[in-house]
């Protein structure tokens, strides 16, 4: 299988320190508050955004701060003949991240959804079924369960060293990304990366969320 990730504002090559995951919560992590209604005026119609009950936080400044890269900023999967632009959140450990000389290193995650552009089960098996020579097993791992009835599919690209996790909800494609655990890390609790199940988990949390949409304030979120 191939795939290519272009992001026309920052390289997405991360570095952080963090504690496990919160315990999950009934609404969207706090960090993502600030931004609701920026959210809702910015996201294209249509779309649905989900985002994460549990975030994990840095051992450096327990505060994470979520934010939305330039209008112009793109993130696109490209996945064989299928191409995803996402709608894109990102999630740093400095609230001026973006003005930073090197803004890759305060990037933690990001939280992406775009239109699903596949129809039908049949069809995402066709794709697969297709490009099964192509996959290789450190890169791609299919039947991640999300949320009853909902399966994701989790990715690395080997060239940046990162990790995501895509799934299909409501007629959406949903993202998580971040930085890969490096062999051997995963499992230790001092870890500096989002292991693979933190990723899992987080996705689990956002599934359950109620879905934001343009100009509309989901009832959970409200005041």
């Amino acid at each position: 299988m191939k795939f290519r990730l272009i992001y026309t504002l920052l390289p997405f090559v991360f570095a952080f320190n963090l504690f496990p995951n919160r315990q999950s919560q009934a609404k969207p992590s706090p960090i993502f508050q600030p931004i609701i209604k920026e959210i809702e005026t910015r996201l294209p119609s249509g779309l649905e955004m989900r985002l994460p009950a549990t975030v994990p936080t840095s051992t450096q400044d327990a505060t994470l701060y979520s934010f939305l890269p330039d209008e112009d900023s793109k993130l696109i999967f490209e996945f064989d003949d299928l191409k995803m632009e996402f709608f894109t959140v990102l999630i740093g450990d400095n609230s001026d991240c973006l003005e930073q000389k090197n803004p890759e290193d305060c990037l933690v995650a990001a939280v992406g959804v775009t239109e699903d552009p596949i129809e039908s089960q049949a069809e995402l098996d066709a794709l697969l079924a297709d490009s099964k020579e192509d996959i290789a097993s450190d890169e791609f791992e299919r039947g991640i369960e999300i949320d009853r009835g909902i399966e994701g599919f989790y990715l690395v690209y080997e060239e940046l060293q990162l990790q995501s996790i895509i799934w299909r909800q409501g007629k959406m494609a949903h993202l998580l990304m971040s930085k890969k655990c490096p062999k051997g890390l995963a499992s230790r609790r001092d870890r500096e990366c989002i292991s693979k199940r933190q990723l899992i988990e987080m996705a689990k949390s956002a599934a359950n969320e109620t879905a934001i949409t343009g100009q509309n304030v989901p009832s959970d979120t409200a005041e």
